[in-house]
């Protein structure tokens, strides 16, 4: 058993604070901006947490994948010494993946 000291707290805050971000961002771009009809969220945990994020949509138009939004998306990953990538899914769609270590 381990009882979290503050610091691990405050970085566990974080971390879930971004992941949250990362996935309400995500899946807003894909319902705006893409026009998807079907959105698929993977989320896996240990080392690593890794959020993927497909979605049957048009495809995210370039000035977007550029942006503020999803820039910031890449900001917070790095900070967290994670990566953020998004482009196209194989054939039709955006494929986005974000993770962090999971300290």
């Amino acid at each position: 058993r381990h009882t979290a000291t503050g610091a691990e707290m405050a970085a566990l805050e974080t971390l879930a604070g971004a992941v949250s971000k990362a996935l309400e961002r995500i899946g807003l771009f894909g319902s705006r901006h893409a026009r998807a009809s079907q959105v698929r969220v993977e989320c896996t945990a240990g080392e690593w947490i890794r959020l993927q994020v497909l979605d049957d949509g048009v495809g995210l138009p370039a000035q977007l994948a550029e942006g503020n939004g999803l820039g910031s998306l890449a900001a917070r990953a790095e900070k967290l010494g994670g990566s953020f990538t998004v482009g196209p899914a194989g054939g039709r769609g955006t494929a986005a993946v974000w993770s962090a270590p999971a300290r």
